[in-house]
């Protein structure tokens, strides 16, 4: 019995941490975290940026869906007061039987889908901006969107046969300096392109043989 009693006590022994091994490896663990912690930010910031860009890309890519689908003319835009991204079918303007003009403002008193409608809102991440290279910001940093009157201009406007009024982009940036578009690439096919600014031309990932480079 007292033999078995010693067997049971070595066991427990055997089973266990030290302290000096349980502070070996808490001191693995920060050594690993202190090498791998700016990585992992660095990660991060890039996911916000890259990711808050493709949902816009999404964004204008289910506005043209239900332009075609529907019949109905679609507008992505940036939201003034909140800086939010909105898309919203665009029916009539402020009077019943107006052409559409690419804001958003639904007609009291009129059904569901009879006048103006959201399809979506897209509010950045924190730490990502509306934002161009140039330092223009909000609905300053929207690149070309050209369309004619009475359309405003800065908007995505796309047409119920899946066409764009006019090419542009939304440029977003985050505070490390790195900068991307969702672009409207020709306004015939409404063609969605992502791509980053390098310094000097905005290239899609892949273009010119090379990868983006973050900051």
């Amino acid at each position: 019995m007292d033999g078995s009693a010693t067997l049971r006590r070595d066991a427990g022994r055997e089973s266990g941490l030290t302290l000096l091994e349980i502070l070996v490896a808490g001191t693995v663990l920060m050594v690993a975290g202190s090498v791998g912690m700016p990585a992992f930010f660095n990660y991060m910031h890039r996911a916000k940026l890259e990711g808050a860009a493709r949902e816009t890309v999404m964004m204008l890519h289910a506005s043209r869906l239900e332009a075609i689908t529907r019949g109905r003319p679609a507008v992505v835009a940036v939201e003034e007061g909140s800086g939010e991204l909105v898309a919203f079918a665009d029916l009539d303007g402020e009077n019943t039987g107006d052409p559409p003009d690419g804001i958003f403002n639904p007609v009291s008193g009129k059904g569901p889908r009879e006048t103006d409608y959201e399809l979506g809102r897209l509010r950045l991440p924190s730490g990502v901006m509306l934002l161009d290279p140039a330092g223009n910001e909000g609905v300053d940093a929207v690149d070309g969107f050209a369309n004619p009157v009475p359309l405003q201009s800065k908007v995505a406007f796309f047409r119920i046969d899946g066409s764009a009024a006019g090419d542009g982009a939304f440029r977003l940036a985050d505070r490390r300096g790195n900068f991307v578009e969702a672009r409207i690439a020709a306004a015939s096919t409404a063609r969605v392109e992502l791509r980053k600014w390098d310094g000097s031309v905005w290239r899609e990932q892949g273009e010119g043989g090379s990868a983006w480079t973050w900051r």
